[in-house]
């Protein structure tokens, strides 16, 4: 996680909050459009990269069974 600005935190955080449990999953569109309703604009490939370093803190798990891959 490099960027550390009070945005991407708060972002991060948000994000944090909408990935649900298992065996539930969120995609990476699905947590843009999120992001997006709560006023946070965000390349989907920001979205895409943010759980995968969150991942190295949290214990978030990415399920790559199926396409598209989901994040709980």
């Amino acid at each position: 996680m490099t960027n550390s600005s009070p945005d991407t935190l708060m972002r991060q955080w948000q994000m944090l909050r909408m990935i649900p449990r298992h065996p539930q999953i969120i995609t990476a569109s699905e947590l843009k459009r999120k992001l997006e309703d709560e006023q946070y604009v965000v390349a989907k490939r920001t979205v895409e990269r943010d759980p995968q370093a969150l991942s190295a803190v949290f214990p978030l798990a990415l399920d790559e069974r199926d396409r598209p891959f989901g994040w709980s």
